[in-house]
């Protein structure tokens, strides 16, 4: 499966690298008029006169010009999926077999993680759009970060994005809830109240600097205000259904 997704991702980058042509051979034509009087008058002995005439010399000539014009051709479908396990386990390939989209989520990543590997993780694709899901890892108890370390870190993420590929679209989705009262759960050191307060500062963050904010957590509450256990198995990471529902609240903005 590993070795499948990387061959994909690996025809994509070189489909997709290219953003930017920056070489234009121009071509532009002057018309060179010539002209060229040639006056005899000779007066011949015999009295004969030759009389004036003038030839004109019509000469077309073509101009090459090479000139460095930068042009922003941006690759219409070239989207990346960027985040932890909850990315790296959607089969993205399922959902938009006709979209041109790479996933570049790491099992058990934090937004740290991300910051040490943004060129093969996020500049080699060139996205026209990038869909970022990090920080779930990153508030687990045994991180011992706190909410504004975490909500830095990925502002840090978003920034760097939009230096070095600023033509790039960027979409937070928020972080989901979790259940930790399933036995068992891997979500069982990670606190809803936590994550609520970073989605709210997520969400005011994107108001202000040309992000959208995805609401996803919400959608996946139960009546507790925990992550249903119709959209997962182990409390933190979404089942086929879980996957559904989160591809019908994505999808509107891949058109």
């Amino acid at each position: 499966m590993a070795k499948e997704k990387t061959k994909k991702s690996q025809t994509r980058v070189k489909r997709n690298q290219k953003l930017y042509k920056d070489t234009i051979i121009t071509e532009s034509y002057a018309i060179h008029h010539s002209i060229i009087f040639l006056l005899i008058i000779s007066i011949l002995a015999n009295g004969f006169t030759i009389y004036h005439f003038i030839t004109f010399n019509h000469n077309k000539v073509k101009v090459v010009t090479k000139t460095k014009t930068e042009i922003q051709e941006k690759v219409p479908e070239n989207i990346v999926f960027l985040g932890d396990s909850i990315t790296n386990r959607y089969d993205l390939e399922k959902y938009f077999s006709d979209i041109n989209i790479v996933n570049s989520g790491k099992e058990g990543n934090k937004a740290t993680d991300i910051l040490a590997s943004m060129k093969e993780r996020v500049y080699d694709y060139n996205p026209s759009k990038l869909f970022l899901l990090i920080g779930t890892n990153d508030l687990d108890e045994s991180t011992e970060l706190s909410v504004e370390e975490v909500y830095n870190n990925i502002i840090e993420i978003i920034k760097q994005i939009q230096e070095k590929r600023n033509k790039a679209e960027i979409y937070i989705d928020s972080l989901l809830p979790v259940n930790s009262d399933v036995r068992y759960s891997p979500a069982r050191d990670k606190d809803n109240n936590k994550i609520k307060e970073l989605n709210e500062k997520l969400k005011e963050y994107c108001k202000k600097n040309k992000c959208t904010y995805i609401d996803m957590y919400n959608e996946f509450l139960d009546e507790d205000e925990h992550l249903s256990l119709k959209y997962t198995t182990d409390g933190l990471h979404l089942n086929n259904k879980g996957y559904e529902k989160f591809t019908e609240l994505i999808k509107k903005y891949l058109k």
